[in-house]
């Protein structure tokens, strides 16, 4: 017979033993250089920039006049770039000043034709409009809304993206510290026996203890939850996109419609009305009736059942049917060459209830029995098994109820384990 293992001590041996920790450091101090300086360029070439259009829109407008006007060109490794280099001069509550900025836009860009259009706008000598801070006149700009330019400032987001997507990666290699032998995803749980390599565990190791008497369940993600964010990105995004969209406008009611700029908003349009659907969608789901799960205790054993029982809130005429699934699921992280991998597999997918009748579906009872071959709830360095019971009930023409409830499943009782 094969000697039990602990498996706390075995995870422990495994986290010590694993020189991915210091792999993972260095990924660490990698990814956070790339996203610190993603964000000072976010800062500098798109935040200051949108702060100061911003804040120019209560500046006054005063007449100048051009002093110089050119093309400025920028000659580097990746090409050459351009930029609108104007000066002149106003005067503003009988002090005269002076001002090289044309917009808030501090960076240069390719495309010469488009600066050479605007440097034609404002030739020397010519009287234009200036804006002036008020609070401070030396501080001036012409074009004081936003220009397509800034776009250019949304870059430092890969970097952003990035190193931010290199930081949870390796804080989460840290945290599983993964080992060499790992099983793979296609691992299908055994039967629990005395002669598994793991030691059945007793329930006060998982920190649980099953107690009798109904638990009221909570969904792992809330209607509600949902909506907050979706919302939140939808807000973030066309934000960003209005800015452009109010100067597209503006210019084509001047008569200067900027067809590439156009061209080039329409698929940042078509993702924001996407997102505004989500939080349409999302909030039609907060009028759904609210399913209450109770289980009628807190954990159930291998092999044994527990029994669920359900009731809606609120009219549930709108439900054509409704399905209660049991899922058992492991997470894996394991090593493919350098690289640390955690996917995602449902080994079990069980059908407890299906129901069509309408009178049947505002409330009843269902029990639900794990099958005593599979495995309990684990959390280890490199795998997680969880269970999971879904409820889902189909709404015609409407957000459908979706519900997630965790199942927390024990080992079969030792005294069980030890008469087969």
């Amino acid at each position: 017979m094969q000697q039990p293992v602990n498996s706390r001590e075995a995870s422990k041996a495994i986290s010590q033993a694993n020189p991915a920790r210091a792999r993972s450091g260095c990924l660490v101090l990698f990814s956070s250089l790339f996203f610190l300086a993603g964000c000072g360029f976010l800062y500098l070439i798109f935040v200051r920039p949108v702060w100061g259009i911003w804040q120019a829109r209560d500046w006054e407008a005063t007449p100048c006049v051009i002093l110089s006007s050119q093309v400025r060109e920028h000659d580097d490794d990746d090409g050459t770039t351009y930029s609108v280099a104007i000066s002149y001069r106003y005067q503003y509550r009988g002090e005269r000043y002076q001002s090289g900025r044309y917009h808030f836009f501090s960076g240069s860009s390719s495309g010469y034709a488009g600066k050479k259009a605007i440097v034609d706008r404002h030739p020397v000598g010519s009287e234009q409009t200036c804006f002036v801070n008020p609070a401070d006149p030396t501080q001036a700009v012409i074009e004081r809304g936003p220009t397509w330019e800034l776009l250019w400032g949304l870059l430092p987001l890969i970097f952003i993206l990035i190193g931010g997507g290199g930081l949870l990666f390796a804080l989460g290699a840290i945290r599983s510290s993964p080992a060499a032998h790992t099983r793979p995803l296609d691992w299908q749980p055994q039967p629990a026996s005395a002669s598994m390599a793991v030691a059945p565990m007793d329930p006060s190791e998982l920190g649980l203890e099953p107690t009798r008497g109904p638990v009221t369940m909570k969904p792992r993600e809330s209607p509600l939850g949902r909506l907050i964010g979706s919302l939140i990105v939808t807000i973030f995004w066309n934000g960003i996109v209005s800015i452009f969209l109010v100067q597209l406008v503006r210019d084509w009611q001047r008569g200067n419609f900027q067809l590439l700029l156009a061209l080039f908003l329409t698929p940042f349009v078509l993702v924001g009305l996407v997102l505004l659907g989500v939080v349409v969608y999302s909030f039609l789901g907060l009028f759904n009736p609210r399913p209450e799960v109770t289980f009628d205790q807190s954990a159930v054993r291998l092999g044994e059942a527990i029994e669920l029982t359900w009731r809606f809130r609120g009219s549930t005429g709108s439900l054509r049917g409704l399905r209660i699934v049991l899922h058992g699921i492991e997470q894996a992280t394991y090593r493919r060459g350098t690289t640390t991998t955690t996917d995602t597999a449902t080994f079990l997918e069980k059908t407890l209830l299906e129901i069509h009748d309408p009178l049947d579906i505002p409330s009843g009872r269902v029990p639900i029995e794990v099958p005593a071959g599979s495995m309990h709830t684990f959390e280890g360095p490199s795998n997680k098994i969880l269970w999971l019971v879904k409820l889902h009930g189909d709404v015609a023409w409407w957000p459908d109820v979706d519900a997630a409830y965790p199942l927390v499943v024990l080992p079969q009782e030792p005294s069980r384990l030890s008469r087969r």
